[in-house]
């Protein structure tokens, strides 16, 4: 905390270049003295930069994930979308399959688009477990895609089962439960080949690493906020809330 105090009072001093050069030593000190009693004595403000450092910092990683791939809060052609197609309140989620923090919040999601009409869901693959499942994660996400563009009104079915799937969600399991889901798999494990599909999950890792998400499940709202990390149902309402899209 002392650290910070510092570099904030170097900050104020350095925001008014024109006073500091006038300041004495002894002057700077007995500034810095102000400036920590103050916070001492009002604590919240500490909070209250943060939380306006972490904003600034989230708009700038949008910014430069738009400069790169457009408007973000507008679906691409191989996003899954669920809940209103066409939503005022927009949230994307990164996920992973084989993520146990993703499958806790599918319940919250599926509670979401259902009591707010106005909630748009832009599902991002992004299987960065892949590593430590053998690849089963890349797999998931190539057959989810496949099972969106060949059976869209089949997709929030089976990704609901695949990540509800107690295990290690692969290309095995995704097959099987499309083939009980009465899906033509060989279609779907022809489909899962195409380059367009790779390239959708390069771009999905491309825009997180923009946006600084390291870990799954993460979220960006329409308020222009990165949700780094699993949160409750109030909390995701609430960020939803803030400013519905223009």
């Amino acid at each position: 905390m002392r650290k910070f105090l510092s570099i904030l009072t170097v900050g104020m001093l350095a925001a008014t270049p024109a006073l500091a050069g006038g300041y004495t030593a002894e002057q700077k000190r007995e500034i810095g003295q102000i400036v920590r009693q103050y916070l001492l004595q009002n604590p919240e403000i500490l909070y209250e930069m943060q939380d306006v450092l972490q904003r600034r910092q989230d708009m700038q990683r949008i910014a430069h994930a738009e400069s790169a791939f457009g408007d973000l809060f507008k679906p691409k052609p191989l996003d899954p979308v669920v809940g209103a197609k066409n939503g005022k309140k927009v949230l994307i989620e990164f996920f992973d399959y084989n993520c146990g923090f993703c499958k806790r919040m599918l319940p919250m999601l599926r509670k979401l688009v259902k009591e707010d009409p106005e909630v748009m869901v832009i599902l991002k693959e992004f299987p960065i477990l892949s590593d430590r499942t053998e690849g089963g994660s890349k797999e998931a996400s190539l057959a989810a895609l496949a099972v969106h563009r060949l059976y869209p009104d089949k997709y929030w079915e089976f990704h609901s089962k695949l990540l509800g799937f107690q295990g290690i969600a692969n290309g095995k399991v995704a097959l099987k439960i499309a083939r009980q889901m009465g899906l033509d798999t060989k279609r779907i494990e022809e489909e899962m080949k195409k380059p367009e599909l790779e390239q959708a999950l390069q771009n999905n890792e491309i825009l997180g690493q923009l946006l600084g998400i390291r870990g799954t499940p993460a979220f960006v709202t329409s308020a222009r906020q990165v949700i780094p990390g699993a949160v409750d149902y109030r909390s995701l309402v609430a960020a939803l809330a803030k400013r519905e899209r223009n």
